[in-house]
């Protein structure tokens, strides 16, 4: 099984079932991750709060609307706060 410590992964789309999915993997392998998604819920933030408490990792969650072009210019520039460097990228949201 692959390490990705010291990566970190953005997954758009990181609310529904694949994205957690692909996040929980990631966070298995110590990834850090950046989860980027329409709307925040309380299950989402419960489901966050797990994979830090679990395995370890930083978890970054932003909210922004991918079909929005200024929603995206905003969520970019939230994200760029961060001074981290982005290594994979699972571009997951459905349009």
């Amino acid at each position: 099984m692959s390490d990705f410590s010291n990566k970190v992964a953005c997954i758009t789309g990181a609310a529904g079932g694949m994205g957690r999915a692909v996040a929980t993997e990631l966070a298995k392998r110590h990834a850090d991750l950046i989860l980027c998604d329409l709307q925040e819920s309380e299950n989402f933030t419960v489901f966050i709060e797990g994979l830090k408490a679990e395995y370890g990792v930083q978890v970054y969650p932003f909210y922004f609307n991918l079909e929005d072009e200024e929603s995206i210019k905003e969520g970019l520039k939230a994200i760029k706060v961060l001074k981290i460097k982005i290594d994979i990228l699972v571009n997951n949201a459905g349009m």
